[in-house]
């Protein structure tokens, strides 16, 4: 097997050689219980998307599946990483990102992650909106805290900071799907991003990766240059960039 999954590939100016001897050795602290089928899907993704494991950015998260008794892996950049990768894309004019909240029985919608619980907010979601080279309308996504908070962790005491992450993910995700397909921030599996290298081979989770189809939605409401079609509806193409005032990064 491992010879037929051997992959050598350029990233980060580095020359990467990936192999399951090497995933098992040196990201999965010696963890070998992985099917074949799970190691290969690791090392095809982070060759096909050029993600280099060993620099801290991006990680091979194993998560034991009670049904088979094994690890399935999933392949899980840092927020970061699909910012920065965006932001080397030609076609990305920018990004917009923030919190949902509840207050008096009205919704809201808000840029960045402070809640204001003296102010009767209640987080209920994350929302974000990606702008593209070429697109009048932006790629918008908005995703629900109760579907991701698992209890623990950063969820517990920065749970904003954390729902606001899964939606980056997934808006960056929908709008470059030839970068970011097939990888999961640590954030959408309801785990914190690891400190440097540091080995996942004792996390237990779900059977199976959340849902990731990102809702398209009209966002926000102060921002009509954000309105989006309808759910499954393609988004609207022209030769012209958006016109939009955008905060820098």
């Amino acid at each position: 097997m491992a010879n037929e999954l051997s992959r050598t590939f350029e990233a980060d100016g580095q020359e990467i050689p990936l192999n399951p001897n090497v995933v098992v050795r040196y990201i999965l602290n010696g963890n070998g219980n992985v099917p074949e089928s799970e190691m290969a899907k690791a090392i095809m993704t982070c060759a096909a998307r050029k993600l280099n494991p060993f620099s801290g950015d991006v990680h091979i998260l194993p998560h034991y599946d009670s049904a088979t008794g094994m690890n399935k892996l999933t392949v899980s950049p840092s927020k970061d990483f699909y910012v920065r990768r965006a932001m080397a894309n030609p076609r990305f004019k920018g990004m917009e990102d923030g919190i949902t909240v509840i207050a008096g029985g009205v919704v809201h919608k808000k840029k960045g992650c402070a809640v204001y619980k003296e102010l009767g907010e209640e987080l209920i979601g994350g929302w974000a909106a990606v702008y593209i080279d070429g697109y009048v309308r932006p790629m918008c996504v908005e995703v629900g805290l109760s579907e991701y908070d698992q209890k623990r962790a950063l969820w517990k005491s920065k749970p904003a900071t954390m729902i606001n992450k899964v939606a980056q993910a997934q808006c960056l995700r929908k709008a470059f799907p030839d970068d970011f397909t097939g990888t999961y921030e640590p954030a959408e599996m309801g785990l914190d991003e690891p400190n440097g290298n540091q080995p996942f081979h004792h996390v237990v989770y779900c059977d199976t990766v959340p849902n990731t189809d990102g809702e398209v939605l009209v966002y926000p409401d102060d921002y009509d240059e954000c309105e989006a079609p309808a759910v499954g509806g393609e988004h609207e193409k022209a030769g012209v960039e958006p016109v939009v005032e955008m905060e820098a990064f």
